[in-house]
């Protein structure tokens, strides 16, 4: 079984190889043009400021999601200065009449770095036995992030393995590694604030101490503040397309109506359920993350790289064998949602592309059932681990 198991990770990482070179996506453009102002300009605080919106490369997402990237495309500087203006949105046409082009590698290393970093953290949180391996290969082949990393060139999967790190140090109670891997996350994009209150009360509801709890809670704020501070204080286009970006506010966009001009969104109506079944031990905290992460998603406009984020905490839930059924499942509804996306955002991704797939609409029907199945699998775990013993 170990002797299969590399050469399946072998041919999973010739496979990723292979995406990242045949496959571009103009997301792929802000980080490019952020690490040249970052690697070969010295542009460390004020790369925001050179945004260029006539082009449509805004840099709307937290520091970390350029500072990363940059900081893999250091030693490729000399690459990097020669081709960051050919992978702009601007060059489109250029790059779509190549078969492959080797500097897409380079530009997709950390997509790379982030799914060895959740294959790491995934192994040391599986239990050791014949499933482990299985579960492993599950995310190495997981179709998620070969879309979301290698074609379109999203760093998601770095927030994926980071919040798997965070859960892993929560596992071992060092919770203010723990509350340091969530922030790490959220400098990427904030999602990773909204589980920080859950962890405080999983210190709360462990050690409790209202101080310790607290405490946990601080350092995480003051972490992200002290590293946002330099560029709110000194970039206006940093406060106008990051800080509150537009997609922060998706999770909130659908909600109950209760009075004239009054809404309360589904998402934090969810938040308020899971915080309280949290808090009376109902439901376990890796319960909690997952569906925090999953209402964020499947009640708002439909992100398809959002839903890398929960996939490997799932594959650790996965380990009882009466959640089988949820890979394939998901994969499933994610799937059918993305094919309903303009074919640009798909069968268009690959620079060889010769096949304009889109869905007839005839089919729209299916993606509204799988945009209510992602709905119905968060429900499913919430209830189902709220009412288990083993939650």
């Amino acid at each position: 079984m170990k002797k299969l198991f590399w050469i399946l990770f072998g041919l999973g990482l010739v496979f990723k190889l292979f995406l990242s070179v045949t496959t571009y996506h103009s997301d792929l453009a802000a980080f490019a043009l952020a690490a040249h102002y970052i690697d070969n300009q010295g542009k460390i605080l004020d790369f925001y400021n050179l945004t260029k919106v006539e082009n449509g490369t805004i840099f709307n997402y937290q520091p970390l999601a350029y500072l990363i990237p940059a900081a893999f495309y250091l030693p490729f500087s000399g690459l990097l200065s020669s081709t960051y203006a050919l992978v702009q949105n601007s060059n489109l046409v250029w790059i779509k009449s190549q078969t492959l082009y080797w500097p897409l590698l380079v530009y997709k290393l950390p997509m790379i770095f982030g799914d060895l970093l959740g294959l790491y953290f995934l192994r040391k949180l599986l239990i050791k036995n014949k499933v482990r391996n299985v579960l492993m290969l599950m995310w190495w082949f997981n179709p998620l992030v070969w879309y979301v990393s290698y074609m379109m060139g999203q760093i998601d999967v770095l927030i994926a393995g980071l919040v798997l790190g965070s859960y892993y140090f929560y596992t071992k109670e060092k919770w203010y590694t723990s509350v340091i891997f969530l922030v790490l996350s959220a400098l990427i994009k904030p999602m990773g604030l909204m589980l920080i209150p859950l962890l405080m009360i999983m210190v709360w509801n462990k050690s409790k101490s209202l101080i310790r709890s607290g405490m946990v809670g601080f350092m995480g704020v003051l972490v992200y503040v002290l590293s946002i501070l330099p560029y709110y204080l000194t970039s206006p286009a940093y406060r106008y397309y990051a800080f509150m970006a537009e997609q922060i506010n998706k999770s909130t966009f659908s909600g109950i109506d209760i009075a004239s001009g009054t809404t309360i969104p589904w998402f934090f109506i969810a938040l308020a359920f899971i915080v309280i079944y949290l808090f009376s031990k109902k439901i376990s905290y890796l319960t909690a993350m997952i569906t925090t992460i999953l209402a964020s998603l499947v009640f708002s406009h439909f992100h398809p790289q959002w839903l890398v984020w929960v996939t490997p905490l799932l594959l650790v839930l996965m380990q009882k064998k009466d959640l089988k059924w949820i890979w394939p499942a998901l994969i499933g509804c994610w799937v059918m949602v993305v094919l309903s996306f303009d074919p640009s955002l798909h069968s268009e991704l690959f620079l060889f592309s010769f096949w304009k797939f889109a869905l007839p609409k005839a089919l729209l029907p299916l993606v509204l059932m799988a945009r209510a199945g992602l709905i119905g699998i968060f429900a499913f775990i919430f209830l189902q681990r709220s009412t288990s013993k083993r939650a």
